[in-house]
C-alpha cells in the first residue's frame, strides 16, 4: 500500500492525542521537524505539562539529533481546536479500551477538509475490541 503526503505538509500542524509521557515524548520528537505541533489532553494542565517538558528538554534533542531549532508548540483541551488543519494525528493514549473507543470515535467522526494521516499506538488491544 503506498501514501502519498498531503503537499502542504511544511504549513500544516501535528497533533499528538495525550499528554503523558509516551504523548509528550512524541511530540518532542515531531517538533525536531520544525512544525506546528499540538498536543491534547482532556485535562489541559496535563497539556500544558507536556509543553513544558518538550520546551526544557527540546535544547538537548536538538544537540544530539539535529533538527530544526525553531518551535512552535501549543497546548489543548479542545479536540476539534487540536485537530483542525493537521496533517498527521498521533493517538497516545493510555490502555484503556474506554479511553480509545472514546478518541477512536472522535477521530472516525472527524470529518478532515484537507487530507490526514490518523496513527494510533493502541497495540496492546485486540482489534475486535474498539468494534464493540
Amino acid at each position: 500500500m503506498t501514501y502519498t503526503l498531503p503537499a502542504n505538509i511544511a504549513e500544516r500542524p501535528i497533533t499528538v492525542i495525550g499528554g503523558g509521557t509516551l504523548g509528550r515524548r512524541i511530540a518532542l520528537m515531531l517538533s525536531l521537524q520544525g512544525a506546528e505541533v499540538r498536543v491534547y489532553d482532556t485535562d489541559l494542565t496535563v497539556a500544558k505539562a507536556a509543553i513544558e517538558y518538550i520546551a526544557t528538554q527540546r535544547h538537548r534533542a536538538v544537540e544530539e539529533l539535529g533538527g530544526n531549532p525553531a518551535v512552535r508548540l501549543a497546548a489543548r483541551d479542545n479536540l476539534a481546536d487540536a485537530l483542525r488543519d493537521s496533517w498527521l494525528v498521533v493517538e497516545a493514549v493510555p490502555k484503556s479500551l474506554a479511553s480509545s473507543r472514546q478518541s477512536s470515535l472522535t477521530l472516525t467522526s472527524w470529518p478532515p477538509r484537507t487530507p490526514c494521516w490518523p496513527a494510533t499506538l493502541r497495540r496492546s488491544l485486540p482489534r475486535n475490541s474498539l468494534a464493540e
